[in-house]
Order: C-alpha cells, then sequence, then structure tokens
C-alpha cells in the first residue's frame, strides 16, 4: 500500500472532525465569557487589581480548561470505528487499498492535531486579554487529554457500537475507585479493580499540573501514562485487524 491514497483521506478526515474540534474551545469561550462578564460589572468601579479578583480569574481558568481539556479528549476519536462499522462505512472506505488499521491510526493524528491546534486559542486569548496562564501547558494538556482518552475511545469503539457508554463507565468506575484507594480502608477487590482501570485520575492529575494548578500527590510518571495510552491503542488496533469490521 502506499501513502497516496491513505494521505488523499486526510482532508476528508478533517472536514469530519471539525465540528467535534470545535467544541472545546466554544465550551470554554461560553464557560469563562459569563463569570467574567459578571466579574466586571461587579468591578466596575475598582481598577482591577485586586488580588482576590486576579485569583479568580485564574481559578476561572484551571477550573474551565480542565474541563474543556477532558471534553476534547473524549470527543477526538468518539464514533471513530463504531460509527463506520454500524452504518456500513467500511465497504465504500476500504474498497480503496487503504489498510483499516493505517487509516484509523490517521483519523486518530489528525483528530488530536484538530483539536489541540483549535483548543489552544482559547487559552492564548485568555492570557492576553485576562490574565497570564501557561499556554503552553495548556498545549499539552489538551494533546495528552487527546490521545489517552482517544486511545480509550478507539478501543471502546473496536469493542462495542455503544463506545461513548462504555468510556464515560469506564472513566467512572476508574475514577470513583482510584480516589477510593487512597484511603488504606479501601476494600482489596476496590484496589484491584483500581489497578485494571486505566489510569484516569493521574491523567487528570497531570492536566491539572499542566494548567497551573496544585496537585497534593505524585501520580503516575508519563511514561506510565503513555505505555498505557500505548498499550490500549494497540488492543484496538490489533481488534480492527483480526476483527470482522462488518457485524
Amino acid at each position: 500500500m502506499t501513502l497516496r491514497p491513505l494521505l488523499a483521506y486526510a482532508p476528508w478526515q478533517l472536514r469530519e472532525m471539525s465540528v467535534k474540534a470545535l467544541s472545546p474551545l466554544l465550551v470554554f469561550a461560553l464557560l469563562v465569557s459569563l463569570p467574567l462578564w459578571a466579574a466586571a460589572g461587579t468591578n466596575a468601579g475598582t481598577d482591577g487589581s485586586d488580588a482576590s479578583l486576579q485569583m479568580m480569574k485564574l481559578n476561572l481558568f484551571q477550573s474551565m480548561a480542565g474541563l474543556c481539556v477532558l471534553i476534547g479528549g473524549l470527543v477526538v476519536a468518539n464514533g471513530t470505528i463504531s460509527t463506520d462499522r454500524e452504518r456500513q462505512h467500511v465497504r465504500f472506505l476500504f474498497a480503496h487499498p487503504v489498510s483499516p488499521l493505517a487509516f484509523y491510526l490517521q483519523r486518530y493524528i489528525v483528530g488530536t492535531l484538530a483539536v489541540s491546534a483549535l483548543f489552544v486559542i482559547g487559552p492564548a486569548v485568555y492570557s492576553s486579554a485576562v490574565i497570564e496562564v501557561p499556554v503552553w501547558g495548556a498545549l499539552q494538556a489538551i494533546v495528552l487529554s487527546c490521545l489517552f482518552y482517544g486511545a480509550l475511545t478507539m478501543l471502546a469503539g473496536a469493542v462495542t457500537a455503544k463506545d461513548g457508554a462504555l468510556v464515560i463507565g469506564v472513566f467512572l468506575v476508574g475514577s470513583v475507585t482510584q480516589q477510593l484507594t487512597a484511603a488504606d480502608t479501601a476494600p482489596q477487590l476496590v484496589r484491584i479493580i483500581a489497578t485494571i482501570m486505566p489510569p484516569v485520575n493521574d491523567v487528570g492529575d497531570h492536566i491539572r499540573f499542566l494548567l497551573g494548578g496544585r496537585i497534593g500527590r505524585d501520580p503516575m510518571p508519563l511514561w506510565g501514562v503513555g505505555l498505557w495510552t500505548a498499550g490500549m491503542l494497540g488492543a484496538a488496533m490489533a481488534l480492527v485487524r483480526r476483527g470482522p469490521m462488518v457485524r
């Protein structure tokens, strides 16, 4: 297989991702605009240098950016495999000399680049117009989220058509059990479940740190998160390659 047919799909994949890629940026813009507008009205008679106001702006950025980074990671590959399979798009997509594995890897990369490039506009504008925030850290955070949660979503889509529900279920179970294991009294079953679940809380801690927040513990090293990401993506691609695309 040559790269030319595969790369010909890239513009189509980018157009397909356009609405999803815009969603984290639009949500961020909306969520920060309303509190800032309210704060501007409350402090209309001041010079805007009040320390509590500056802290509010920083906290607003960290909380809203953290939420939107999570959204970006969850939408980057949602429906990527399951929708093609359910709607029989695979009959058209792979009637040409294109490997399904290479096609979905490219879509994963295109989605990550599109979501990351658009989202970072929000922190850049916020940093220049409101208060200085870690724009580079925000870019690193959205890339980390897209890679990790994108891999998780790809794996879920390779397993079932209900990939969105599966990802949310894994996220909730992993988050709750991993929080419970912080206590010494956590049951052994909870510890086992927390161990086999993807490290969503550790990824959340890294994202919080990159956005300028404080974390109260040492999360899993990034190389460990990278191994989890590679493992989930590798498992997804193995299922795509070995399993039937039309079911």
